[in-house]
C-alpha cells in the first residue's frame, strides 16, 4: 500500500515500528470501513430473514351471493 499510494506508513526502526500520521489515518479509516461493512451485513441478514419468513396478518374476502332462479 505504501508503493501504491506513494507513502510512509509506518516509521522503522531497531527499536520497533510506530505508525506514522498517514498510518494513523490508514488505521482510522480502516476501522470505520470495517464498522460500516459490520452494519450493512447485519441489515442484509435482517432483509434475508425478512424475505424468508412467512406473510402473517388476516386476510378477510367478501364473495358475493348470488340467487340462481
Amino acid at each position: 500500500m505504501e508503493q501504491e499510494l506513494d507513502v510512509i506508513l509506518f516509521h522503522r526502526s531497531r527499536q520497533g515500528t510506530t505508525l506514522t500520521e498517514a498510518g494513523q489515518k490508514t488505521v482510522l479509516t480502516a476501522k470505520g470501513i470495517s464498522e460500516k461493512y459490520n452494519d450493512l451485513k447485519t441489515e442484509l441478514e435482517l432483509l434475508g430473514q425478512q424475505q424468508k419468513s412467512p406473510i402473517v396478518g388476516d386476510l378477510t374476502l367478501f364473495i358475493p351471493i348470488i340467487q340462481v332462479q
